[in-house]
């Protein structure tokens, strides 16, 4: 599986302890094989155990309380519609989260929808689809 190109968020705390969120461009990898998802590229690389995500929130569809103000300073009007949150246990069981930017309300749709439905899956252990 190739994956498709989007924007994730990283936020960092600049010099005088504010933070700041910068986009950088990564690439989105749901595998099936494995039942994972990794993302990567700019300096970026997570990956996950599908089974792992606990959560996926939209700005849209969700509200502003699960999405830093860094974050949300940073987006155009047009873009409010294609924030997503997705909150996931690392390899270490920490929980964390990553802030992705899809291209259109469409793609955070579909991406959305899709990564929950593959979520089921793998918690069901990977059974159960003909």
């Amino acid at each position: 599986c190739r994956g498709y190109s989007t924007t994730l968020f990283r936020q960092d705390l600049t010099d005088s302890g504010e933070t700041c969120a910068e986009r950088v461009s990564v690439v989105v990898r749901l595998d099936m094989s494995t039942l994972g998802m990794v993302v990567y590229g700019g300096g970026v690389s997570v990956a996950c155990a599908l089974s792992s995500v606990s959560d996926v929130y939209s700005l849209h569809h969700d509200g502003d309380s699960a999405f830093p103000k860094s974050i949300i300073a940073a987006l155009g009007e047009h873009e409010l519609a294609q924030l997503l949150r997705v909150y996931y246990y690392s390899a270490d069981k920490r929980k964390d989260s990553m802030f992705l930017l899809e291209e259109s309300a469409e793609a955070h749709d579909a991406f959305r929808d899709s990564l929950r439905v593959l979520c089921i899956y793998a918690k069901s252990g990977g059974t159960g689809l003909t």
